[in-house]
């Protein structure tokens, strides 16, 4: 029990011991400034890097063994301040697990290289963080005391979630409550006031046309409109607007055209506007000449205004409206043509009015204004130059008066933002006035980062999202996932990140969090998702992909299993495209996900083999049902697929075993395995050093390793290296160490550092794939694995790859015995012995 408690403490280390430590400034040998560390931040067994570089590379870890990469995060405050273009990436976050003494960090820049040593907390520190993270494990320890105890006397997958849950050990995924109150649509009548439309131009000629004319055919309200033309470069402005206003006039428009005779720019053209529209005691609506209203558009904005006299402003929704832009928040995007409309008109039909959010600024691209507060604060601060943060600034004076500003939920305008003044002009402009808003308000950068952070506006952003990935795609993939990582999370996201690079959305369906549901949206722009127990809510946002294809990944965690058939079946029902089915484990033929039994073994897919509890499950009511009766409900959603996809031979043999009218749906497409470079061979070739790969529990061969590492306390040189971590509820000998956390590029360096002869997988489940059997083949090095599923599946077909009777699982001496037979050859290039192979659970061809 200690060792356990010792192992599970390292652990927990792994996870929230850390020392900060401050950052620094690069300079190159000229002197020249290339880097900015941000943040470093020490674990027991890693350090992590953050900040910015010009330097064309950047590397973190030992000087022999540092791998290099590209700066990969976009930071516009940094490319604005250094002028550099918008898209370039400058930002790192780096992460060496190793021993982080004697770590340095490198750049390369301009054809030299720059490399600094890391430094390091001091003693007083790192024995200030050793006393808080005892206090903090015992204080958790002793919180979670009941789900620990569940998970160490039945360690399946759910109850170690929890328990890792229980110790915030588990992967960080903050929750974000969706908003069902967006969908209560309750229509009001209202009176119809005049209001006044206020357009300043600059240019912009083409989507100026588009912005005038939506604003003739849009405007469902009483309406004049005061345009200002600042002195347009492109000669053809100005007598376009003198021919629009004659022609609208002439149709009964109220317009008033002011023709600057020099360029004031937007907020000496907005300033000329309001003390025009200050003549009359309408409410004022700010349009840019670049921004498209749709059709009612003016009633919906300046709604919230006449229900609370205390508004002072309104914004909309927009594809490039800074906290109101949608789906992504401070995103921006351009929008295929007629793509707009299609999210305003969704909005519009199936969003609340009433579900009016405060925000920390409106946005000035389409901006109502209460007449009250625009007497009381009537102009724009000059100090602002010619545009950018004006509309923050007035709305911060407006708010010290008690004004309120809102989002309007169900309208949509579409923003061709940068028009007038162009992104070069735009990024200075706006890297200059937030220094000079961040110096007047001090607490605004705060409120609005609370609000990103917060986003209360989520529901509505994730659904309109939604509405315009249904508009640009035929059949939109909706996948169904569980929130536990692994290998199915792995390959998710290789897919997610190939359909973003062909210029396609995903949504990710999720199971298994602290609600039931999660949907995720992945566009080209970034990700945005919410969380919600709410069945009908998660129909609701997705009503508007109606072609789809529902991709099941897995489901493993979800609280009613048995129930989630169903549900995915309505979902594929309920979608005019394909079902595909992808088998990462075993669900559909068993709870136990990895088909082993209540003791731990594996015994075949017969139905004589699932008659334990192990293999049984309860359903919503706590009455235990059969296995038979799990397979009946799993097999209706099979047999309902157009595709059951398996990654290996093996697996595809296992599912027509359990359910053979599904034979003739079943694809094997085994994955792609990244490239992994061959190791060198070990230094010491008499030293037996047996590498495992990843994190090893129960399934993985946890029980395994125990074992074998008491039985090789009797042999000299000879050691288990986990290149990984494995379940602390078991024992290892003092021969036995961990590395934690690894990256798998770093899989060969590692290996080489701990002279690793041979490596052992030690899994007692026929895997549907192994991406650590494929990853330790590759390095070159022998690779033992027990005769079943696609690990033995992978071993069969390698030069390199040795199986071995599943029967020697509990016979430590046996595997040993095996394993030195192919070390006495020597080294990896003599090793070419091959086992005549059983062929157990394999050799289907799909």
């Amino acid at each position: 029990m200690f060792s356990t408690l010792s192992r599970l403490f390292q652990r927990y280390c792994d996870h929230h011991y850390s020392i900060p430590v401050d950052g620094f400034t690069v300079y190159d040998a000229n002197g020249g400034k290339i880097a900015q560390v941000e943040r470093i931040c020490f674990g027991q067994r890693s350090v992590r890097i953050e900040g910015w570089s010009i330097s064309s590379e950047v590397a973190l870890g030992y000087p022999a063994q540092q791998k290099w990469v590209a700066p990969d995060i976009l930071r516009s405050d940094v490319t604005m301040e250094l002028n550099l273009p918008a898209e370039q990436k400058c930002g790192f976050n780096l992460a060496w697990f190793d021993n982080p003494l004697g770590a340095s960090l490198s750049f390369r820049y301009g054809g030299n290289t720059t490399q600094i040593m890391c430094p390091q907390p001091g003693r007083l520190n790192r024995a200030k963080a050793l006393v808080h993270i005892r206090f903090s494990f015992a204080k958790d320890v002793l919180r979670a005391s009941s789900v620990l105890l569940r998970a160490f006397f039945n360690p399946n997958l759910v109850n170690k979630t929890r328990a890792k849950r229980a110790l915030r050990m588990e992967q960080k995924h903050p929750s974000h409550i969706l908003d069902a109150r967006v969908f209560e649509v309750v229509r009001t009548k209202q009176r119809a006031p005049k209001v006044t439309l206020i357009m300043p131009v600059f240019n912009a000629f083409e989507v100026m046309q588009n912005a005038l004319n939506r604003v003739a055919e849009n405007t469902d309200l009483p309406w004049r409109l005061i345009l200002v033309e600042d002195c347009s470069s492109d000669p053809r402005v100005r007598p376009f607007l003198r021919r629009w206003c004659a022609h609208n006039r002439v149709k009964g428009s109220e317009i008033l055209l002011l023709e600057n005779s020099e360029n004031l720019g937007f907020i000496g053209s907005v300033n000329k506007a309001f003390e025009r529209a200050l003549e009359h005691n309408d409410h004022v609506v700010l349009i840019n000449s670049d921004a498209l209203v749709p059709k009612q558009w003016a009633t919906r904005l300046i709604r919230p205004i006449l229900t609370n006299s205390n508004v002072a402003s309104v914004t909309p929704f927009s594809n490039d409206a800074e906290i109101l832009s949608a789906p992504i928040i401070c995103g921006s995007s351009e929008t295929p043509d007629g793509v707009a409309e299609k999210i305003d008109q969704a909005l519009l039909e199936f969003i609340s009015p009433n579900i009016c959010q405060d925000v920390p600024t409106s946005v000035g691209f389409c901006m109502a204004i209460n007449n009250k507060f625009l007497r009381r604060v009537p102009q724009f601060d000059t100090v602002f130059g010619k545009g950018y943060g004006e509309e923050v600034d007035w709305c911060q004076r407006v708010s010290a008066l008690k004004g309120l500003h809102k989002a309007v939920p169900n309208l949509y305008v579409e923003h061709r933002g940068g028009s007038s003044f162009g992104d070069a002009h735009k990024r200075a402009a706006i890297a200059k006035n937030n220094q000079l808003v961040a110096k007047r308000y001090p607490s605004f950068d705060q409120r609005v980062q609370h609000f990103i952070a917060d986003d209360p506006l989520r529901t509505i952003r994730l659904f309109a999202g939604i509405v315009e990935l249904a508009s640009s795609s035929s059949e939109t993939p909706i996948y169904i996932a569980h929130s536990m990582g692994g290998g199915a999370e792995l390959y998710l996201q290789e897919q997610i990140k190939q359909r973003i690079m062909d210029g396609e959305g995903v949504v990710v369906l999720r199971v298994g969090g602290a609600l039931r549901w999660r949907i995720e949206l992945h566009t080209q722009q970034g990700v945005i998702f919410g969380d919600t127990d709410d069945t009908r809510l998660v129909h609701k946002i997705l009503k508007p992909l109606t072609s789809a294809h529902i991709i099941y990944s897995c489901a493993v965690g979800d609280r009613d299993p048995f129930g989630l058939t169903q549900e995915i079946e309505v979902l594929a029902r309920s979608k005019a495209g394909r079902f595909s089915f992808l088998v990462h484990d075993y669900f559909a033929l068993s709870p136990s996900y990895c088909l082993l039994g209540s003791n731990n073994t594996y015994r075949g897919v017969d139905p004589q083999a699932m008659t334990d509890t192990k293999h049984m499950f309860q359903d919503v009511s706590g009455k235990l049902q059969s296995n038979a009766l799990w397979r009946d409900c799993w097999g209706k959603l099979l047999n309902i697929s157009d595709s059951i996809i398996c990654f290996s031979s093996s697996s595809a043999k296992l599912m027509v075993q359990a359910f053979p009218e599904i034979v003739d749906f079943i694809v094997t497409r085994p994955h792609a395995i990244s490239t992994i470079q061959k190791m060198n061979a070990p230094s010491s070739p008499d030293a037996l050093t047996i590498g495992v790969l990843g994190d090893i529990g129960v399934q993985k061969g946890a029980q395994v390793l125990s074992d074998l590492s008491r039985q090789l306390r009797l042999k000299k040189n000879a050691r288990i290296v986990v290149i990984g971590r494995v379940d602390p509820q078991f024992e290892l000998g003092q021969n036995c160490i961990e590395t934690g956390p690894f990256k798998r590029r770093d899989i060969t360096m590692l290996a080489e550092k701990h002279q690793i002869s041979e490596w052992l997988i030690p899994s007692i489940w026929p895997e549907t794939f192994s991406y650590t059997t494929h990853e330790a083949l590759a390095t070159g090095a022998p690779v033992f694995c027990f005769d079943l599923g696609a690990q033995g599946e992978a071993v069969d077909r390698a030069e390199n790859g040795y199986s071995m009777p599943l029967e020697w699982a509990g016979k430590p001496h046996k595997i040993i015995s095996e394993i030195e037979k192919v070390h006495s050859h020597g080294s990896i290039d003599q090793y070419r012995h091959r086992a005549p192979k059983s062929g157990r659970d394999r050799g289907f061809a799909a």
